[in-house]
């Protein structure tokens, strides 16, 4: 018949989603954290009122194009860059977000996170896809 629903999960639905997630390892980025973060929620989708499909969701911090004066020095662009970065660290905890995310080919700023593990980013090796609403 094919009857599909979605609902939120529920505890027994736990077993099957972490076999299914075991399973489809290879091809999902797993992060077994995100389901802890308290903005996270896990949707089931019902075939015929039986879970066909599950995925844990979380709302994150997408940051956009930085744009720095270009009278800038090197230092006053990097002093600029952690001081916004830390500014939307505390944009993300106020509204439940646990993590940040930003692309740049821009090198120095590359340079930067890769150099500065105290900044807290790590560089993200995905195929990532964006949905426009």
């Amino acid at each position: 018949m094919n009857n599909l629903s979605v609902r939120l999960a529920k505890p027994e639905d736990a077993k099957n989603y972490s076999e299914w997630l075991k399973r489809d390892a290879k091809i999902n980025y797993v992060d077994p954290k995100t389901v802890s973060y308290r903005s996270s929620f896990t949707a089931v989708v019902d075939q015929d009122d039986k879970p066909s499909l599950m995925q844990t969701a979380h709302p994150v911090l997408m940051l956009e194009a930085i744009a720095t004066n270009p009278d800038n020095t090197a230092k006053q662009n990097a002093l600029a860059i952690v001081e916004m970065l830390e500014a939307m660290k505390r944009v993300a905890k106020d509204y439940g977000i646990q993590e940040i995310y930003f692309a740049s080919e821009h090198k120095p700023l590359q340079k930067m996170a890769e150099e500065h593990p105290e900044l807290g980013a790590t560089p993200v090796t995905l195929q990532m896809y964006r949905i426009k609403l």
